[in-house]
């Protein structure tokens, strides 16, 4: 049960920061494009 919720909250984590870390990516891609336009 403890081992459950400690992996899932690292799934969460991990999740969490692949989403930022895709948001930060797209964001300076439109910035990028807005510049360059």
């Amino acid at each position: 049960m403890l081992v459950r919720r400690q992996v899932s909250r690292l799934v969460t984590s991990t999740v969490r920061h692949k989403m930022k870390y895709d948001y930060l990516k797209n964001f300076g891609t439109i910035t990028q494009k807005k510049a360059t336009v």
